[in-house]
């Protein structure tokens, strides 16, 4: 089995039935003379067919052709084709010419969500696995009757019980869905949290610290939908099992959320969502929206009530429109819970015991409070808003204390992939033939990119045009053997940088 090298499935897009009618349409005829359309190109199961056409002669069924569907759709002259008794041909045509192969990906224990990438990497070769695991197990059973291996030497891999059936390959499919909701949540986290125009079209931020306590409810949702359609699954039993212990580890990290005030004030500093998120998604656990007001409260008159703020700012700029286009279903989910203001409502029955509540804890502090009166500030337009921090920047005057709290909450990132990011391109920059970059040199360029990718510069020409290196004016006169000369040979270019 340590032959020849495994060529694994290709990244090309099998056609679907539609175009499969269609695709004939296309086909050379005049190239390959005496030929039909083959009899049995409709009960093929090799992938290596999905990516070409199935003719024969019309004279002879025996001699049957492979032609290669992305030659003929891409219009290349003399399209490739091969014998159908040697299609190892044309895995290595679809591998030379048209693009590079997929292998299986690994499970690694250091990397997220790499048991995902290997299911969903697996679902794709599909067809290639079970075409490789009847061609190693024919191999082996070969060298077991030439006496070459025992037949109790078998390895795991190619036994009976041990090869996937429809029914694995189902449940395999099932566990891509569940955890495509975790790498919807993670890809929305590890942004670095700028507003910026996004691939689609529209003005967004991804890795903000009020899509975390949104992420956990989004899974724990999810969760709850696949335990009570548990049944309907391929070996249910064991797929509650799987959910039931995803939720537990789900709920032990969500618990903790109350070490810190953080993630509730980004929530509840949010004009979008404020207390309203907590009041829905919390309806029946009245002591934890208090507690998570308690902690923000405490955050607020602790470290910023009495805060000396300078009020000499300018205003900033004018709060982004809303979107309207979803990346993925957690996307959506986001936007679903954004809160309408409270004004537009009638008060529900738990609104109004929280409110009597907040009167007698808010009674205790002057007049004029800022805290208070931010609460009672709703507008027809909150729901709408998309950058709670330039919204807060604007406020500044208004609410010095509590934009100066809003600020440093809603600015916290919930992950350090931007700063592994950052580690990651430092790295790049820092090469073995640039060893002696300065450290404040390696700051000042990675801060200018930083401002370059978050859309704040739009070049770096016009930072050095105001520079002026001492010299420079006289050696531009120079000719290159004078420049040469007056620095010593140090001149090696005449190229500007």
């Amino acid at each position: 089995m340590a032959g020849s090298p495994i060529i694994s499935s290709m990244v090309l897009e099998p056609p679907d039935q539609e175009d499969k009618k269609n695709s004939w349409d296309l086909f050379p005829w005049k190239d390959f003379p005496g030929y039909t359309q083959s009899q049995r190109c409709a009960s093929t199961s090799s992938w290596i067919w999905q990516f070409g056409y199935d003719i024969e002669k019309s004279d002879d069924d025996t001699k049957r052709r492979w032609v290669c569907k992305v030659c003929v759709d891409s219009r290349r002259p003399n399209p490739h084709s091969a014998a159908s008794s040697g299609t190892q041909n044309a895995e290595i045509h679809l591998w030379n010419d048209h693009k590079k192969p997929l292998d299986v990906i690994i499970d690694v224990v250091t990397r997220w969500l790499s048991t995902l990438y290997m299911i969903r990497r697996a679902l794709l070769l599909k067809d290639f696995l079970e075409d490789l695991w009847y061609e190693q197990k024919s191999e082996w059973e070969g060298l077991v009757l030439r006496g070459k291996k025992s037949s109790s030497e078998v390895p795991l891999c190619l036994r009976d019980e041990n090869k996937l059936e429809e029914k694995d390959w189902a449940i395999i499919s099932l566990f891509n869905e569940v955890l495509q909701h975790f790498e919807h949540v993670l890809i929305t986290l590890e942004g670095d949290g700028q507003q910026r125009k996004r691939k689609e079209g529209y003005i967004g931020a991804y890795g903000c610290p009020w899509d975390t306590l949104l992420g956990y409810e989004y899974l724990l949702g999810k969760m709850e939908v696949y335990k009570a359609a548990a049944h309907r699954y391929p070996d249910p039993e064991h797929f509650k099992v799987n959910i039931n212990l995803c939720w537990k580890k789900l709920d032990k990290y969500y618990s903790r959320l109350d070490e810190t005030p953080v993630y509730y004030a980004a929530i509840a500093l949010h004009l979008a969502y404020r207390w309203g998120y907590f009041e829905d998604v919390w309806a029946d656990r009245l002591d934890w929206i208090q507690t998570a007001k308690s902690l923000v409260e405490e955050l607020y008159r602790s470290y910023y009530e009495l805060r000396i703020i300078s009020r000499d700012r300018e205003r900033g700029e004018p709060v982004t429109k809303k979107r309207r286009i979803y990346r993925n279903p957690f996307d959506e989910y986001r936007e679903d819970s954004r809160q309408a203001p409270t004004l537009l409502q009638p008060p529900s029955s738990m609104t109004t015991l929280l409110q009597a509540e907040d009167a007698a804890s808010s009674s205790t502090h002057a007049v004029g409070d800022e805290y208070s009166d931010w609460f009672r500030d709703v507008h027809k337009s909150d729901q709408n808003i998309l950058d709670p921090i330039s919204y807060w920047y604007e406020k500044r005057e208004e609410y010095p204390h509590l934009s100066q709290m809003a600020l440093n909450m809603l600015s916290v990132l919930p992950m350090s992939a931007d700063v592994e990011r950052l580690f990651s391109t430092c790295g790049r920059m820092v090469r073995d033939d640039r060893a002696r970059l300065d450290a404040s040199t390696i700051g000042m360029t990675q801060t200018v990119r930083s401002w370059h990718c978050g859309g704040y510069i739009k070049s770096t020409e016009k930072l050095l045009e105001d520079i002026k290196v001492p010299g420079t004016d006289l050696l531009a006169e120079m000719s290159f053997a004078e420049a040469r000369e007056a620095t010593g040979g140090r001149i090696t270019c005449t190229v500007p940088l």
